[in-house]
């Protein structure tokens, strides 16, 4: 059976490899084990949205939150801190939120509130309720180059 991954994922995981890196190196950067950055890599697990962001770090890259015109909204592990300011702007409700995710009120209320540590699918579906998009950038100087 094929996995579809994330396409942050497979942005990564491209780089990765572009990079030649070693995972033995690049887990050990991240503060995991090989074994886990390969569960992430192959889509067997979902990353915590900390460490997708620090794997982007590690690689020179940045994960934004992105508008329909590709402005970025927010970088890095500021997204979910933005999550309640996000959803103010658009108008949005705590309640009509949860509505569009079909989920509990509480749990867009405790994302807000970053009582709990998201992974990257959970990041990526709530910026999707928003309107926005998860995306990997490059560095605008290496963009520049």
């Amino acid at each position: 059976m094929t996995r579809t991954l994330h396409p942050v994922i497979a942005a990564l995981n491209a780089r990765t490899r572009d990079l030649d890196l070693h995972l033995g190196h690049l887990g050990e950067a991240l503060g995991v084990n090989p074994r886990t950055l390969y569960t992430w890599r192959t889509g067997q697990a979902a990353p915590f949205f900390t460490s997708a962001v620090s794997w982007a770090e590690n690689l020179g890259l940045v994960l934004a939150a992105v508008d329909q015109h590709r402005r970025v909204i927010a970088t890095g592990t500021d997204i979910p801190r933005r999550f309640a300011q996000i959803r103010q702007q658009a108008g949005l409700s705590q309640k009509a939120l949860a509505a569009r995710r079909y989920v509990p009120h509480e749990t867009v209320s405790a994302l807000e509130r970053c009582a709990n540590r998201p992974t990257l699918r959970t990041v990526d579906v709530h910026l999707t309720a928003l309107g926005l998009t998860l995306t990997v950038l490059r560095p605008r100087q290496e963009m520049a180059a």
